[in-house]
């Protein structure tokens, strides 16, 4: 995948990665935070008994304090997870790294940090995990372009078995139920494909999830079905069908790249 790096079309300037320097900063910010919470940990606790005994003074109905013990609601254990997924989430956003993974990789990252199952925020860890993420980021963005892909119609002639068309066709893209509405995989494949583009094309990326979200519910709620609409300033066109299938339209030139990474993975 190292080959990757040598195409004009996909150069470094085109991730926002952090230096040394900036890892130094957040892991300061973060041993700071760590010493606040364990001095009021050992502040509180020093106190525990006398706090335990007049607890209940403090109790308010509207609040519904139901706490036995002081030491149940200051659990250090507990707080440092949060730290930790707080810090973590902080320097993939950060680095730009979360756009740079493939759908499958950001639900992994983002399913850590709600779980508070990251690791620890300790240098070591930190640089080790951090270097490891960025000698990958090829491999992800690469695994980006294939899972987009691998998500086309395989029942549309339009789509090619052997690589990207200028048109792509992606079928169940939306409930029906109730009112139409595009469904979360869908919507995660069309953002990674915005990001890609604007990779492509050299453009600031300051696209998120909730944005391409919001795109993706006005093509629904103002464009008829069947009717092309030119996204983001022209690098696609987009069409969808009450039948659930989206049409995309590139141009021929950023399909011959994207199918340029599909060869590079599978040669």
């Amino acid at each position: 995948m190292n080959d990757i790096v040598k195409d004009d079309f996909m150069n470094d300037n085109q991730f926002a990665v952090s230096d040394g320097d900036y890892i130094k900063l957040v892991i300061n910010e973060y041993n700071n935070e760590k010493e606040g919470i364990n001095t009021v940990v050992r502040n509180v606790l020093s106190m525990q008994s006398m706090i335990d005994t007049y607890l209940h003074y403090f109790q308010k109905d509207r609040y519904s304090v139901s706490l036995s013990k002081v030491s149940d609601l200051f659990d250090l254990g507990y707080a440092i997870k949060k730290l930790n997924a707080k810090y973590w989430n902080k320097l993939i956003v950060d680095s730009k790294l979360i756009d740079v993974f493939p759908t499958s990789k950001r639900n992994e990252w983002n399913e850590n940090i709600a779980n508070l199952t990251t690791p620890d925020f300790e240098e070591s860890i930190v640089r080790d995990t951090y270097t490891k993420l960025i000698s990958e980021r090829w491999k992800y963005f690469a695994d980006k372009i294939d899972d987009i892909f691998r998500h086309l119609s395989k029942t549309h002639l339009t789509n090619s078995p052997e690589g990207f068309n200028k048109r792509m066709i992606i079928n169940y893209c939306f409930y029906t139920n109730f009112s139409y509405c595009f469904n979360p995989t869908t919507v995660s494949l069309i953002h990674d494909l915005r990001c890609v583009l604007f990779k492509f094309y050299g453009m600031k990326d300051e696209l998120s999830y909730n944005s391409t979200s919001k795109f993706l519910n006005y093509l629904l709620n103002n464009v008829k079905s069947g009717e092309w609409f030119l996204a983001d300033s022209g690098l696609f066109k987009i069409r969808w069908y009450l039948k659930g299938t989206v049409h995309i339209e590139i141009n021929p030139d950023v399909s011959w790249k994207l199918n340029k990474v599909l060869s590079l993975k599978y040669p």
